[in-house]
This record gives C-alpha cells, structure tokens and sequence, in this order.
C-alpha cells in the first residue's frame, strides 16, 4: 500500500513500551499471519531502526528496552550487561548477526545446523530481554562501544584450564620477568619462545610471566599444556579443551581458529619441542590478531613473528669468596628447598659445599630441587660428592611429577631422542670439551660445521659461552659421554673410538683405554693405529717407563702419514707423551718444544680441557726452572679447575713427589697461598703466557 510502512514484530508488544514507538493498531494481513501496523508518524522510526542496525557509531543511550527499570533516571552500566552471561557459542552468534548474517549463513559459517542457530538466538533473545534481532543488535553495538572495564564482564568467559599452581617459592629471575613482561604488554610482539633444556624453569618461569600480565589481556591467559600432542590436529584439540569444555563440531584446526578469533587472550604453549605445530601457531597469529602467543620449548620455532629467548640455569655464586652467598637464586632455591626437609640446616656451616652443589648443576633449578631433597638422608657434602660421581643420583621422589622430570637421566633421554643419528655423533665428540670449545676444534675434531652448531644451540644442546666458544651443559655432557664410554667399540666410528680414549685417560679408566689400543692396533686404519701406539706410550709413561713411552710415540709420529696433517687427537696424545718421556728422562729442553706445539694447538681450538691436560708438565719444568710457585699453580689450575679431570695426574708418581716436594720446599703457608691463587687462573691466559716465554 503506498505511503504506508508495514514492520513485522513479535507479539509481546511490552518490548515497546519504553516510549520509542507509539502505540501500534493490529490488523490482519493474510487470515494466518498477524501483523502489525505502525502508525504514519511512527514510520521513519521504522526505518530508523533499520539504519541503526547498520550503523557503527550509533550509540543508543536514550534507548533502553532491554534495562530492567531503576529508580535512578540513568542507567547504571551494570544494568546494560546481560543479565544473565552469554555463552562463548552464543556470544559468536550475536557478532555474526551483527555483521547482518542471516542465520543460515551463520551455519554455514560456524559449520552447524540452521535450528542449532535459532535455538541459540532464542537464548539471546531471552538473556538479553529482547524479542527482536534489531534489539539484539542494539545490545550488542552498545556493549562493543563501552570502556575496556565494562567490556571486559560483558563477554562472559567459559570454564577454562587455569594455570597451574604451584606449592612452593617461585626464586631468582628478577631480570628475565621483567624483560618479558614489558615485550608481552607492547604492541609489536605477537610471539616469544622460552627455549632451553630440561628441568631450566621454562614452564615456571612462563606461568610467572603469565600471572603477571593476564590483566592486560581481556580474554585472560589460556593456558595449553603439551604431553603426548606431536601433530597440529592433536595440538589444535588441546587448545579447544583448554578454550572450552564444550565439545565442538568441525575440525580441531579450524575450530581453533574459529574460536580465538575474536580473543584478546595470552595463549600459553607449554612444551612444544616435540610437536609439529608451527603450521598451527602460524595460523593463529595470521587469523587471531588479538592472540599472543608464549610458548616454551626445547628447540625455536624459527617462524617470523618469534622472539626467541634463551632460558639457562639461575645466578650461582662463582666462587666461595663472595658475600651474601644467599642473594643468588641458585641458593636461595636450594636453602628453601632443603628446609623444607630439614629444619635445622644452616647455611654458613655448608656454605662451601652449597656453592659447589649449585655450579655442579650449573644453576639448574630442577637439579637443584633433586639435590635438596637428599639432605633427608645424606650430609651437604655427600650430596656434592655423589653429584661428581654419577647423574643417576639426581632423582625426584614427588608423586605427580611428570615422567620426563624424575631423575636428570629421564630429563636427557627425552632430550637425546629428540637427535637424529648425525646430530648424535656430533654430540659425542663435543662432549669430551669440557669447558667449552671453539670452532677449529668443532670442525678438526668433531666434523661439526657451523650450521650444525646452530641446529644444536637451537635444540638446547649447546650454548655460546663466550663469542664463538660453546659449551655442553656440564650435566649434559656427563649424560652424553657416559654413552661414548658405554658404547661398543665396533659401534662406533675411529674419531668416536679416539675421543672415548681421551675420556677414559683423563677419568684415570686405564683398562678401557688399553682396550681401544688394542683394537686399533688390529684394524688396518693408520690413524687408529698411531692413536693406539700414542696411547700406549702415554700408560707407559705413567707407569715410569720413560724409555717405552718414547718409543711408542715416535711409532706414532711415523704412523702419521707425511702427506696429510696429522689428526689433532692423534698429535695431542703423541706430544702428551713425548713430553712425559723427555720430562722423565730429564730431557727438558726436548719436552719444552713438544709442550710449545701442544699449547699452540691447544689455544688455536679454544678449549680449556685442551689446555689443562698439559699443565702438570707445565708444573714439571716450572720445577726444574726454579719458580716453584708457579708450578704450584699450575698444579692447582690442572687438579681443580672444571674442565680437568685429576683421576689421571694422581696415577702419574713423578707428579705426585713433586706436589710433596714442593710442599716440603715452600711451606704450608706459601704453598697454599700459591695453590689458591692457581685455583682462579683462566687457563687461556697461561697457555698464552707460556706460549710467549717458550718463543722466546
């Protein structure tokens, strides 16, 4: 009918009595469809209400027909907040009726059936007091609009997995919080990785972070814990269980995605080394722009977005001589622990041994947690004692604990499967640098270019100590080369067999090294044969029979063939005995030139452990030169220092008179005052020094 406006409204006709509209004549249209007919002076608010409901700035503050009545004349903002909450499923549905989809379309976009959408639009309409998809919208314009603290009650969360709590003192970290906290509250960081190995404090570390920004988040943290999940629909599963307990139609994936979508939300990844999900998360940046992400992992994810930031072990005292030894973390984690178990422990009587229970385990607080918990049963000391002795002893009692993080050794196993068979050699030639190593030594000796370092560093294996030096993590490395010692000699290859040598010399394990003599000396490769006759030298000189051992090891210089440069393993162990037979036989002179390429060698790989192994002979000639305090210190940087093993040097009986008759010449006082001193010499500056004076 021309010039009037026809609207078609729910029967309820008390929707309208806020006074927007006038009162409405009922007519009939067609004998089985009532309808309702608005007045003339009512028609542009008709149409009114069909350009609110595409408007984007309209905000409805005279228009009230879903408030509940107050006596005050304007609305407290409570009052515009659904009475009661919306669902997660039924607060998507709004938006989408918002951006004008019918409710077929919604279906087809949530992948549900059309009469699940209008039961849910009928739940709208009832918690929010409308009886009209145009009111709905209204509600929807007016909640969207508010102050982020309105907004934040207005979508109502589900059940989610909370984060975990945990029933002891969070310590140390100060620095890494806060560093973390501020990239989590700018704008520009969508994605950081917690990387580092085993048993660190990723987790916790992250949860703490998590904490202390969730305010700034208004869909809160949701937090995804990883066990068994390797593939992204398993991933993408874990997510939505964390998201919601509803069960949910559609693939895992894209159900995800869905439903973080309009998130503003920390999305907390725990334990993504063994997934495969960077697919995944990369989907999630790209689709939910509210989403950040922070993951905690053993390897990075290498995707554009990440930030990436290493976790190591906390702050440890570097030495005994340090003050207030209970301000670093590394203490005050181990103290907490063990009063825990022991109530009548005292820190300034095991202060000695609780600096070296925590540079041991380098700072990590699982180890650190596993070593408290003996003092149930074993002294401060004991426990330092067994540490040396085997990584078995780090084992974890508490019920509940995952099975990855009950003794150091299932923390390495997990680690150690993660490597392919190449990436595994690699490891067990690295292992034997105690001390840290640089790149010639990684190339000559281990094959180990540096894009292999890097995938490495990147799965937590190793770490730059200083620039280009690396490092196994001590714990690590006592792991790694327990399976170079345990391994079978045919299952290994000649420079894998070389450097289980080197191990069982330094340990003082003379009857294996014996045994992978013998085995060279069988096999037809002449680097494994000039290894075995080396090795046999150097048992032959420690057993003082100096004439022997210099024999063996020109039969290994001539092993060496002249047209190639000789193995470093093979010369390393050649000029070690050389020197031991000339220093033996008094040929000093002699011994000076092989320890003069030893040393140069020894620096050019950067390796401390390297270094040490030549520093008795060091003492030695010391000795002979008259500056006995310096080959008390030497002696001590070669008994004490990490990267030197002392097992063999008290099997050497030459070395052991000179350590009395150096005592015997210098005092008790003068020779401690000179063994300590030795203690906190850095190893590369005395090859250096030595270096200089024997060009000389």
């Amino acid at each position: 009918m021309p010039g009037r406006a026809r609207i078609r409204i729910a029967p309820q006709r008390t929707c309208w009595h806020s006074g927007l509209l006038p009162p409405i004549r009922r007519r009939k249209l067609h004998s089985d469809r009532p309808t309702f007919e608005a007045p003339p002076q009512s028609r542009c608010q008709a149409e009114n209400l069909f350009i609110i409901r595409h408007s984007a700035t309209f905000r409805p503050d005279s228009l009230h027909p879903y408030v509940r009545p107050s006596d005050s004349q304007e609305p407290a903002m409570s009052q515009f907040l659904p009475p009661e909450p919306l669902t997660e499923r039924e607060t998507e549905i709004l938006k989408l009726m918002s951006d004008g989809l019918s409710n077929r379309e919604i279906a087809e976009y949530l992948v549900i059936d059309v009469e699940t959408v209008r039961w849910h639009t009928k739940n709208i309409y009832a918690k929010l007091g409308v009886n009209s998809r145009t009111q709905a919208v209204l509600v929807a314009r007016d909640l969207a609009s508010r102050p982020d603290d309105a907004r934040r009650r207005a979508p109502p969360e589900e059940q989610r997995t909370p984060l975990p709590e945990y029933p002891t003192l969070f310590v140390g970290r100060e620095n890494e919080l806060e560093e973390l906290e501020e990239l989590l509250r700018g704008p520009d960081t969508r994605l950081i990785t917690l990387v580092g190995p085993g048993g660190v404090g990723k987790t916790r570390l992250s949860i703490e972070v998590a904490r202390r920004v969730a305010d700034n988040f208004a869909n809160g943290v949701v937090f995804v814990g990883l066990t068994t999940e390797t593939e992204p629909e398993a991933v993408a599963l874990a997510i939505l269980r964390a998201l919601t307990p509803r069960p949910q139609p559609g693939s895992a994936p894209a159900t995800a995605l869905r439903l973080l979508r309009p998130q503003n939300c920390l999305l907390l990844l725990d334990n993504c080394d063994h997934t495969n999900a960077e697919d995944l998360i990369q989907s999630i940046l790209n689709t939910a722009p509210q989403v950040k992400i922070l993951a905690t992992s053993r390897r990075s994810l290498n995707l554009e977005e990440e930030w990436v930031r290493r976790v190591t072990g906390i702050r440890c005292p570097p030495d005994e001589q340090v003050d207030d030894i209970e301000t670093y973390a590394a203490v005050a984690l181990f103290v907490d622990r063990v009063r825990r178990v022991r109530g009548d422990f005292s820190l300034a009587d095991a202060r000695q041994c609780v600096i070296d229970i925590c540079q041991l385990v380098e700072g990590v607080p699982l180890a650190i947690e596993m070593a408290a918990g003996w003092l149930k049963t074993l002294s401060c000391e004991d426990v330092a004692v067994e540490i040396r002795r085997n990584i078995d002893f780090l084992v974890g009692s508490q019920r509940g604990a995952d099975e990855r993080h009950r003794s150091m050794r299932a923390v390495f196993e997990y680690s150690w499967n993660m490597l392919d068979d190449e990436e595994r050699g690699m490891l067990l030639k690295l292992a034997v640098f105690r001390g840290g190593f640089g790149l010639e030594a990684a190339k000559h000796i281990a094959g180990a270019s540096l894009q292999a370092l890097a995938g490495l560093i990147d799965k937590s294996f190793l770490y730059e100590k200083n620039p280009r030096v690396y490092e196994v993590h001590d714990l690590l490395r006592h792991y790694i080369q327990e399976q170079l010692e345990h391994a079978a000699i045919n299952s290994l290859t000649v420079r894998s067999n070389m450097l289980s040598g080197w191990v069982s010399l330094v340990k003082g394990n003379f009857d294996r090294l014996e045994l992978l003599a013998e085995h060279f000396l069988n096999a037809s490769d002449l680097t494994g044969r000039a290894f075995a006759l080396a090795a046999q030298g150097i048992l032959a000189g420690v057993d003082e029979d100096y004439q022997e051992c210099l024999r063996l090891c020109r039969r290994s210089w001539a092993e060496t063939p002249s047209t190639t440069a000789p193995d470093p393993i093979v010369a390393t162990f050649a000029d070690l005995g050389m020197i031991i037979g000339y220093c033996g036989m008094g040929n000093f002179s002699a011994a000076r030139a092989h320890l003069h390429a030893a040393l140069e060698r020894a620096q050019s790989f950067r390796s401390p452990a390297f270094i040490t192994l030549f520093l008795p002979a060091c003492a030695v000639l010391e000795r002979v030169d008259g500056t006995s305090e310096m080959a008390v210190e030497y002696l001590a940087l070669a008994f004490t220092h990490p990267a030197s093993t002392p097992a063999w040097l008290q099997r050497w009986p030459l070395l052991m008179r000179l350590l009395d008759e150096l005592r015997d010449e210098l005092g008790t006082d003068d020779f401690d005052s000179a063994w300590h001193h030795g203690r906190i010499l850095a190893p590369e500056d005395v090859a250096s020094h030595l270096i200089a004076r024997l060009r000389g």
